[in-house]
């Protein structure tokens, strides 16, 4: 086993090898599914032995279910009605013996894949029986398909009340003679009946038939990851999202599908949460189950063309299974498979997305010629007001400025510099400001420097299906242009899965998934943001030719400008961000491949033994070159530019590189393989009333991370050279001045020159036991129970803490199948649930023993450096969450409104939460296990389909409602903000509050002069630093995370055309809207416009305080306070459309021309409006900055 995965140090030697073997791997896997997928034999038909003496038809289908792979759907009572069966069958073939048992009993079976339909039988003319005589009699012709809009091959078409009848052809066509005024009748096992009257004119009547949903109650399954479990026997809060509705849909990320689908979840600025957030320092990452198996890559990873169903497992009962994982929830995605036998489909699916580029105007910021006239203001004021000193006395401050500190000048400074000095006139200072107004730095960058964001997504999945085997072959390609010139994220996706079944008692499963990645983004920050230099800035100059200026940290204006253009040795500065924005990239390549292989033995009838094994191996290579030109090397040269001499001419200035010319090549390495190997035995057992079904198995898992980088110096790309070796590293550690700028030292820098490195090596492993059992007494009653006990080497110290067991249990009572129900015809389903369970939780980045990583080396003495991680802690211990949940499950209307609701109540205990201690120990916090925290909540799900098609392209309209509110908060924790500072803000933990609070000092506006006042807790007002010791003068201004969420749909559809709206609704949430800085003067950007509101003595109703001429001094010592004051929360509540979508599916008449089943096409508007905000806002509530972009999808989907 280990030759089959490789030790890492074999294979670091063999890398070769290891490429070769995988492309070796990889082409079996895939010529194994070409063989399969142009496979068409016909399997033997399965063969049964039984011996049974007055028996029921359950008992009769529960022993064939136990012999074979078949699953039953029927209906209950008609089933049971039906007389008793007494034979004994030795190795007969199944379909003969179904017959015979059935025909007899006034049914028949239809088989669908894996299932096993039961219906009444009806009778249908044979094909040579002539049809009687009928006067007036006409040709109807017509097409049955299912809602999804699949052809129903072998549904029965009858003339009602007589034996004319056909049965629709493998396309779901058929043809028939009937009487005029006959009415036709369409039946199919499954299926719900439907009856149409023949009126004069007609010719075509094309049908939908709907799923009897009182017959699939009875076969409805959802996968746990561990198990397969029958809808009506769960106990816990699940809730499962199928392909059809994921499809209606376009998404990149399958996370986004469901927000506002499944209650609890949100899908809030990107970060996915499930019944609030459970933890204050450990994981809080959802456990993602793959077919089967928890993996270690991303949902955004997972291809979303490619997923059969998504079941997120909410509360105790059905996540406590998993263990120490499963404390945030679990999402278990189930992939597609081939349908049907002896079949083989190609589905093409292809999809444009394009959006709009970013309105810069949201910022909130001035236009160019209000900047112009406010700084105008200031330095007129600044150069003659006298706070300074006189003219004179100014011009010689800002001369000394611009020679010695650093920092940069804008144009519009440097003119009223040279008007104050004399070197410009009024005229010419008014030119150069009228000037500078035409610019418009930011919208030149949006037109110049931005592209419309474009992701093409393309997939094509092949499918068959036969007795003996499956295979599915799918092919996933996404290419995305970030949204900014010469960037890119590209991924291609491909995955096999497959399954053969060589014996009747052995299925074996079998798949690989293999993602390769590649991004190029710009490495210099500076280069992708336009908000580093002032609005009235330029690209290009007047000719049509590349502009030149400064960023923040380099004054052109010094005389070292002349010296870096003049000077052989050294660089210019002088930068232009479409110059940088084709220099200075980042190349990642990423392969995330995963094998899977499971076993299915069946020994016994009702026993399986499943042994499984999961490999993945994720690298990531990341290659950084910093070209010569580029602005980073530029600076980085300077800095390590040492200056000998006087600069005269009998001793001139000698300039020293200690970089060699040339560039810089970063790359890096990270690998993460991991393996999971589980046993699991399974046993189901049906015997007259009773249904049990046991679980029990074991699991071993094991993670490692490490890595290694490294950097050449001197490098060219080109011609493939490097002068590492002539680097001095430690010279280069000891210089920590500089002859033009006192923050670009080779000492300040030594970060982008020490690029040398191991990443940690990290392992860990665990082990785990577990079990659960399920009983059903008549299929009213439930009873479920689960433990799990999780090994991991985290823990160590203490004997006691080391295995955690987890549990659950649950009961669930079907008072739809109570005999009292069964007048009450208007309630299909009713269920009532009530769960209790302890999950937990982990972080791997605390452990029991000492701690310490080793990384880089001393400066002065170039040993190796240890830095103590974590101390030891012998009571280390999981988290754990107990969760009590009580649900209400409801059909009624033949089946048109379905309801859900679930009341939890959410105990997260033993929380890694930090602690003081006396620093006399060492360490003056520790984070340990000392947090409590409680989550209570409802959630309701809500479904109505007001009009059901009643023939093919009828009018259909449905709308579904999800709801949750989540209420946070902090039992138990250590208070370690003690003062004002600490508290105010955000990130602070707080008993009594929820996690993610926001704490504010109480702003009362501003004095008479100007000053922004603060109120105490004794009730006075200051305008100074509020004491320390009055941490009460900070309040609670709420949570940051919405208490409510809902989700709402509407799809109506007709004729082929579809249309669907998706809004949701946030709220009980707070945020900072644009909060606010005391400016002294005007910055080297942009300046926010709310600046042109601030206090002046002409202007005293604002809460802005004064800027530039009005700023006092005294708001540099409270600027923390004035930006987390609680005048600048706001609600964050809002309503947004999140998508639109219109849908067409062509005609029959244009898709068998190229031999498709169906052609659907799609346009899809995301984000395009947010409706509603409960308050008047600046930024955005849900990204606290600009608007999510909106977005246009068109789609196409091909089936054959």
């Amino acid at each position: 086993m280990k030759k089959s995965f490789g030790i890492p140090s074999f294979f670091e030697k063999n890398r070769w090898r290891k490429i070769v073997m995988r492309m070796k791997l990889l082409t079996m896997f895939m010529l194994v599914g070409v063989f399969q997928l142009t496979a068409s034999v016909k399997g033997q038909n399965a063969e049964v032995n039984m011996n049974m003496h007055n028996a029921s038809l359950i008992e009769f289908f529960s022993e064939i279910k136990s012999q074979t792979d078949y699953e039953f759907l029927y209906n209950y009572d008609l089933v049971l009605s039906k007389e008793p069966i007494s034979l004994d069958a030795n190795q007969q073939d199944l379909k003969e013996l179904l017959h015979d048992v059935l025909y007899e009993r006034g049914l028949d079976y239809q088989l669908d894949d894996n299932v096993i339909i039961i219906s009444e039988r009806e009778y249908v003319a044979p094909a040579t029986e002539p049809a009687p005589a009928v006067q007036g009699k006409k040709q109807i012709n017509g097409s049955v398909m299912e809602t999804n809009g699949i052809p129903l091959p072998g549904v029965s078409v009858v003339v009602k009340g007589t034996t004319i009848g056909v049965i629709t052809d493998i396309n779901g066509n058929y043809v028939i003679e009937v009487p005029e005024g006959a009415v036709l009748v369409f039946t199919f096992v499954g299926m719900q009946k439907k009856e149409f009257n023949v009126t004069a004119g007609v010719s075509e009547i094309n049908v939908v038939l709907q799923d009897d949903v009182s017959l699939l109650g009875e076969v409805t399954v959802v996968s746990t990851g561990y198990q397969t479990i029958k809808k009506e026997k769960i106990t816990g809060a699940i809730t499962s999202v199928s392909s059809k509705e994921l499809e209606t849909k376009n998404v990149v990320n399958l996370a986004e599908n469901l927000e506002g689908t499944v209650p609890g979840v949100l899908r809030y600025n990107g970060k996915t949460t499930i019944r609030g957030i459970g933890t204050l320092n450990a994981s809080e990452d959802i456990l993602l189950v793959v077919d089967g198996l928890p993996i270690e890559g991303d949902i955004e990873d997972i291809n979303p063309y490619d997923v059969e169903s998504i079941t997120v497992l909410k509360d105790a009962a059905a996540t406590a299974i998993y263990g120490a994982r499963a404390s945030n929830g679990v999402i278990v995605v189930v992939s597609k498979k081939a349908r049907g036998k002896d079949q083989f489909s190609v589905e093409v699916s292809a999809n444009l997305s394009y959006f709009e580029k970013p309105d810069y105007s949201k910022y909130g910021y001035m236009t160019t010629s209000q900047q112009v006239d406010f700084e105008s203001k200031y330095y007129d004021w600044y150069f003659n007001g006298g706070k300074y000193g006189t003219v004179e006395e100014v011009v010689t401050s800002v001369e000394n400025s611009i020679e010695n500190s650093g920092s940069s000048t804008t144009p519009l400074q440097y003119a009223y510099y040279q008007l104050a000095k004399g070197d410009i006139n009024q005229e010419q200072l008014n030119a150069t400001l009228s000037d500078l107004k035409k610019n418009d730095f930011y919208n030149e960058f949006k037109k110049h420097a931005l592209e419309n964001q474009t992701i093409q997504q393309y997939n094509i999945a092949l499918r068959s299906n036969n007795d003996k085997s499956e295979s599915n072959l799918v092919v996933n390609y996404r290419g995305d242009n970030s949204g900014i010139i010469n960037a890119y994220n590209r991924q291609l996706n491909i995955s096999f899965r497959g399954a053969y079944k060589p014996v009747k008692w052995l299925d074996f499963n079998y798949g690989v998934n293999m993602l390769i990645g590649k991004t190029r983004s710009q490495n210099d920050y500076n280069a992708s943001t336009p908000f580093n230099v002032p609005s009235y800035y330029n690209l290009y100059d007047e000719s049509g030719e590349k502009a030149y200026y400064s960023l923040n940290d380099f004054n052109i204006y010094s005389s070292f400008n002349n010296v870096f253009e003049s000077t052989s040795k050294l660089h210019s500065l002088k930068y232009n961000h479409l110059d940088e924005l084709n220099r200075n990239f980042s190349n990642t390549s990423t392969r995330n491949n995963r094998y899977f292989v499971r076993l299915n033995i069946k020994p016994l009838p009702g026993l399986t033994i499943e042994p499984q094994f999961q490999y993945e191996d994720n690298q990531s290579d990341n290659r950084t070159l910093s070209e010569s030109e580029s602005y980073f090397m530029r600076r980085l040269q300077n800095a390590c530019t040492t200056r000998s001499g006087f600069g005269t001419t009998e001793d001139p200035y000698v300039y020293t590189n200690l970089l060699p010319e040339g560039g810089r090549l970063l790359t890096s390495n990270q690998k993460s393989p991991s393996y999971t190997f589980r046993t699991q035995v399974n046993y189901t057992k049906e015997f007259g009333k009773h249904d049990v079904s046991i679980i029990a198995g074991t699991e071993f898992r094991q993670t490692r991370s490490y890595g290694t980088r490294g950097g050449l110096f001197g490098y060219n790309d080109q011609l493939q050279v490097q002068s590492t070796s002539a680097v001095d590293f430690n010279a280069l550690s000891k210089i920590s001045t500089s002859f033009w700028n006192f923050f670009a030292t080779p000492a300040y820098m030594f970060n982008d020159i020490n690029v040398f490195g191991l990443s940690t090596d990290t392992k860990h492993r665990y082990a785990s036991g577990y079990a659960n059992f399920t009983y059903t007494f008549d299929k009213r009653y439930n009873v479920f129970g689960s433990v799990r006990k999780d090994y991991a080497d985290l823990f160590g110290g203490a004997p006691k803490f080391r295995g955690s067991p987890l549990w659950s249990t649950g009961l669930a009572w079907n008072i739809s199948n109570e005999d009292f129900m069964k007048d009450k015809e208007s309630i299909n389903f009713l269920k009532l649930r009530a769960s209790y369970g302890v999950t937990g939780n982990i972080s791997t980045d605390y452990t029991s023993r000492l701690t310490a990583t080793i990384d880089g080396t001393q400066r002065q003495t170039n040993l190796p450096i240890a830095t103590i991680k974590t101390p030891p802690n012998s009571k280390l211990r999981w988290e754990k969450t107990a969760t009590v949940n009580v649900g209400l499950d409801l059909s009624m209307f033949d089946y048109r409104l379905k309801a859900s609701l679930d009341w939890y109540r959410k105990e997260g205990t033993d929380l890694l939460a930090r602690k003081r201690l006396d620093v006399t120990q060492g360490y003056s916090t520790l984070i340990i296990n000392n947090g409590d925290m409680l989550n209570k909540g409802v959630e309701l799900s809500l479904s109505y389909d007001w009009l059901r098609p009643v023939i093919k392209g009828g009018f259909e309209w449905s709308s579904t409602l999800n709801l949750s509110r989540n209420k946070n908060e902090i039992t138990k924790v250590d208070d370690i903000a003690t003062t004002p500072s600490e508290l105010a803000g955000s990130g602070t933990f707080k008993k009594g509050f929820p996690v993610n609070s926001l704490f504010s000092y109480q702003y009362k506006g501003l004095d008479e002069e100007g000053l922004p006042q603060y109120l105490l807790s004794d009730g006075t007002l200051t305008t100074g630093t509020v004491p320390s010791s009055d941490i009460d003068a900070v309040v609670f201004s709420g949570t940051t995370d919405p208490k409510v969420n809902i989700g709402f749909n509407n799809q109506i559809a007709y004729k082929g055309f579809s249309v669907n709206v998706f809004a949701v609704y946030y709220g009980g949430h707070y945020f900072r809207d644009n909060p606010i800085n005391a400016y002294s003067a005007p910055g080297y950007g942009p300046l926010p416009n709310y600046l042109l509101n601030s206090w002046t003595p002409e202007n005293t109703d604002t809460d802005i305080p004064g800027a530039g001429e009005y700023y006092r001094s005294e708001l540099q010592y409270t600027s923390s306070q004035l930006r987390t004051a609680d005048r600048w929360v706001k609600h964050a509540d809002f309503i947004k459309i999140r998508n639109i979508v219109f849908g067409y599916e062509l005609p029959e008449a244009i898709t068998q021309k190229i031999k498709a089943n169906s052609i659907k096409l799609r346009f899809q508007i995301n984000n395009p409006k947010t409706l509603w905000t409960r308050d008047n806002l600046q930024d955005d509530p849900e990204t606290g900055s600009l608007p999510t972009i909106t977005s246009y999808i068109f789609g196409v989907n091909l089936n054959f």
